[in-house]
Formats: structure tokens, C-alpha cells, sequence
């Protein structure tokens, strides 16, 4: 059975590790949760997956399977301290149950990452400046873009930033 393959990998946590799931908005939580979990647009998950390695500089990393997303967006994170994220519109149990439309980003930080993750969302400019519009950030941006292109050359590289 090809698909059996799908199953041998799963992330499980041992039996009555977890008693309960309790959902609640952020800013109304009252307890301390292991696992922050979002359903956000493109657009917002920039900022939370931003914010997820902004001191740590930890790559990206999607781990999933077609069935059992579940268990890839609530166990794995807590076993590999790694947040995990996905997109709907690919995976079984969410798209025969129709929970969420297509093209949304559910992610998943567990409670390891939550002092960086705050932290960042703290400190760190939410809106990047290439993505600016003012005229200050624009020259910034012309004014870095300019030192990245000499410090090429310097190396005998050259790099198109437009």
C-alpha cells in the first residue's frame, strides 16, 4: 500500500500528554498556551513567519503530509520546537470538511519560540522597506542598494537589484 508510507512518519506524543485543546483569541487568552496557532492571509503571515526567526535566523521549513495535517500542525511543533506551517486548500481533512477557504496560512509556534517571537513582533519593522512607500525609506533603500552593489564589486561580483 503506497499511501502506508504516509503514516510511518507521523509525529505523535504519548498517550495523555495532552488532555485538552482549548481555542481562544489571543489577546483574550487566559491561560499559557503551548502552541500559538494562526489562520491569516498571505499578507499576514509575512509578519508572523518574519517574526519566527528574526533573532534566530532559522530557515522556513513546512512539514506535512496530505493526510493528518493535524497532527504535523499541533504535535510536530511541540516535539521539534519548530513552528510549522501549511496552506489550505491541500490537505484531506480540511478540504473534504470545507473548515477553511483555499490559499489561507495556518501557523503553528510552539511555546520554545514564543520569547523570540514576541520580541521580534516587538522590535522588528512589520512592513519591510523595499516595501515602503514614503520617501525616506526609499532612500534608504537607494542608499543600501547602492553599498550592496559596491560591496559586490569589491568581490568581483555584480548584483541586479531592480
Amino acid at each position: 500500500m503506497p499511501n502506508r508510507l504516509l503514516y510511518k512518519d507521523l509525529p505523535m506524543l504519548p498517550k495523555g500528554t495532552i488532555r485538552f485543546v482549548e481555542y481562544a483569541p489571543a489577546v483574550t487568552c487566559t491561560f499559557k498556551p503551548d502552541l500559538l496557532f494562526f489562520v491569516v492571509t498571505t499578507e499576514e503571515s509575512d509578519v508572523i513567519m518574519r517574526a519566527t526567526s528574526y533573532f534566530s535566523g532559522d530557515l522556513w521549513e513546512s512539514k506535512s503530509s496530505p493526510v493528518m495535517s493535524c497532527t504535523w500542525m499541533y504535535a510536530y511543533p511541540l516535539i521539534s520546537k519548530k513552528p510549522n506551517h501549511i496552506t489550505t486548500g491541500l490537505y484531506h481533512g480540511l478540504k473534504r470538511r470545507k473548515a477553511y477557504p483555499a490559499g489561507l496560512r495556518m501557523i503553528s509556534i510552539p511555546f520554545s519560540k514564543f520569547p523570540e517571537f514576541f520580541r521580534a513582533l516587538d522590535e522588528m519593522d512589520w512592513t519591510l522597506i523595499a516595501f515602503r512607500e514614503d520617501e525616506e525609506s526609499k532612500e534608504k533603500l537607494a542608499a543600501c542598494m547602492k553599498h550592496w552593489q559596491e560591496m559586490a564589486e569589491e568581490i568581483g561580483s555584480h548584483v541586479d537589484l531592480h
